[in-house]
């Protein structure tokens, strides 16, 4: 194992190529996400306008359980990443073990809550076609199986994410999405499930992706721990800290995606085409975001590690590096949609009138990519150091912010005013959280300190 802690230690080495080499990955399974996300569009879109509108408001419900999957994870890659870098991978092995549990019990309850809370929860959105609800439900229905497996593969992939190992994650959720990719046509076309064909493609795609995470957390030869064991007890200072470090995260991706409801049941208003028109132009722009968020988990990962090695020089250059990066992402993203809008939102609709309001929508997304694309990189500055409330206030705060415009400016301008409001509430997140960083930076030391005694303390 100590060649392999070696090999993933991020303390050392030009910071440019570590940083890469541990974002790659993480990009690249962003990239096949977005690409299963864009197929399963395509073939409901196949279908129906109304089979995209079902799929994608149970798929809002999904996006909600990612709030406390993510609180797991992310908690779980910064105590391992942090214990890590201070040598400690018993203390390490700890809150993996400690968070695959947690995440198993919450997956369990998430699931439950969909699956039992489903014709509450779709009667929300006030959706004008009964079809369309009864589609949405049972999809929920099914794929509320699919939670506690997604949580329990998330705090794998976070556990050797924290250890430095961000290629095997990759190699996991690729298969797990490309079986994802493979069932879909088969089951909504070939078997004639539709919408619920692909609900049993997720569970089944979710269900291989656990089955191998189980397998390289326990027999993979570049695995984090020499042992692990599934369903330990766990242990009470790592379920403090993995909810001291991962809860604000959880409240802010479960406020924004109740918002996102929210809006989303405004353009309800507007009819089926508008909401058809905001799944697959969101969706398209997630080519944005979805990459941000990859490089931010890559991120967060190596400034844990150089936190707990208390090597600031790094951690200073690591908030470089991802700033420069990222700018130069959302420039290239930003003129590939407001050049290519039309044409991208032809492949997914065949309505004329759909096509020039998915147009118009994209081309206001192409105007807030580049500070968009700051709130991954700026958000994982701060959490690599535990620091988590920071950039979930202004991710809450900017989301509140955009629903109160939102109700404005669609009296106004109609669904583009929403349009409008969802894109300055994104472009805000990303300016003022650089805007914090930067002044927060301005506190921390510059030069590699000994804060080992602190950690040793915090952790025992």
């Amino acid at each position: 194992m100590s060649s392999s802690r070696q090999r993933y230690d991020l303390t050392q080495g030009d910071i440019f190529r570590r940083l890469l080499f541990l974002a790659l990955p993480v990009m690249g399974g962003q990239f096949m996400q977005m690409a299963y996300n864009l197929a399963d569009i395509f073939w409901l879109g196949r279908l129906s306008s109304d089979a995209v509108v079902a799929a994608s408001t149970a798929g809002m419900f999904l996006w909600m359980s990612m709030g406390l999957m993510l609180m797991v994870r992310i908690g779980t890659e910064i105590g391992v990443a942090q214990n890590v870098g201070q040598g400690n991978f018993e203390a390490a092995r700890g809150y993996a073990q400690t968070a695959f549990t947690l995440g198993v019990v919450l997956g369990i309850g998430f699931g439950a809550f969909m699956i039992f809370g489903r014709s509450v929860l779709v009667g929300f959105f006030n959706i004008p076609s009964q079809q369309v609800i009864d589609d949405a439900m049972n999809f929920m229905a099914i794929a509320g199986f699919s939670i506690p497996l997604f949580y329990a593969s998330g705090v794998v992939a976070g556990s050797f994410s924290g250890f430095g190992n961000t290629r095997l994650p990759f190699v996991v959720q690729s298969i797990g999405l490309a079986s994802n990719i493979a069932l879909s046509p088969i089951l909504i076309f070939g078997a004639g499930l539709g919408v619920v064909g692909a609900a049993y493609s997720l569970v089944l795609a979710r269900s291989i992706e656990f089955g191998l995470s189980v397998y390289c957390i326990k027999r993979y030869g570049n695995r984090p721990f020499d042992s692990f064991t599934l369903f330990a007890r766990p242990q009470r200072l790592c379920l403090r800290d993995i909810f001291r470090w991962g809860l604000p995260i959880a409240v802010e991706i479960t406020t924004f995606s109740s918002l996102s409801m929210v809006l989303s049941r405004m353009v309800a208003y507007w009819g089926v085409s508008a909401m058809a028109v905001q799944r697959v132009s969101f969706q398209i722009e997630s080519l944005s975001w979805l990459v941000g968020a990859g490089f931010g988990t890559a991120a967060t990962a190596f400034i844990a590690q150089n936190y707990g090695a208390g090597k600031w020089s790094r951690i200073h250059g690591a908030f470089k590096t991802s700033l420069a990066a990222m700018s130069a992402w959302g420039l290239m993203i930003s003129i590939f949609l407001f050049v290519f809008s039309e044409r991208l939102i032809a492949v997914f609709l065949s309505c004329p009138d759909e096509i020039a309001l998915g147009g118009q929508l994209m081309r206001i997304l192409a105007l807030v990519q580049i500070p968009q694309s700051f709130e991954g990189a700026m958000a994982a500055c701060f959490r690599g150091r535990g620091v988590t409330i920071k950039p979930s206030t202004v991710s809450i705060t900017c989301n509140s912010l955009r629903v109160v415009l939102a109700y404005f400016l669609n009296i106004w301008w109609g669904v583009i005013g929403i349009w409008v409001a969802i894109c300055v509430g994104a472009g805000m997140r990303g300016v003022i959280l650089l805007l914090w960083f930067l002044w927060d930076r301005r506190k921390l030391p510059n030069e590699d300190i000994a804060v080992r005694a602190c950690l040793e303390t915090r952790f025992g």
